[in-house]
């Protein structure tokens, strides 16, 4: 292989391996922003449970347990369409192929469940946090 093809094959794994850092970045703000959306609709809600005796711990372990509910969700959704993408893309486009390892599903996975529990940890400190009475007065 020639040196120019070589140091394409270098600069466009670079540039996947930069563009995967960022749609993981932008997975945890869009999880962050779509949990602390949650937590401020929610807000009355929280206070009466607040107010009828809930624990801090059980606000914080109710927030990320609906995030990792929507995030297993999503990587089921996101392994199912992409055994589909592997399967019907190929179909319509012969030149292309895909390679779809248990290995990058497995590595995906785990990113998509990492990212949503670390995006819903400061939603979930922020709601445990919150004082009944004033979550009660909440418009």
């Amino acid at each position: 292989m020639s040196k120019v093809m070589q140091d394409n094959a270098v600069g466009l794994q670079q540039f996947k391996q930069a563009l995967t850092g960022m749609a993981v970045v932008i997975s945890f703000l869009v999880v962050l922003l779509a949990m602390y959306t949650t937590i401020i609709e929610r807000t009355r809600e929280i206070g009466i449970l607040r107010a009828i005796g809930a624990s801090q711990g059980k606000v914080v372990q109710l927030v990320i347990s609906e995030s990792f509910l929507i995030c297993l969700a999503g990587v089921v959704v996101g392994i199912v369409l992409a055994i589909a993408g592997r399967w019907g893309l190929p179909r319509a486009f012969p030149t292309l192929s895909i390679d779809l390892s248990r290995e990058w599903a497995f590595i995906a996975s785990s990113l998509g469940l990492t990212g949503g529990l670390l995006g819903s940890l400061y939603p979930a400190l922020k709601a445990a946090r919150m004082d009944p009475v004033q979550a009660l007065n909440f418009e």
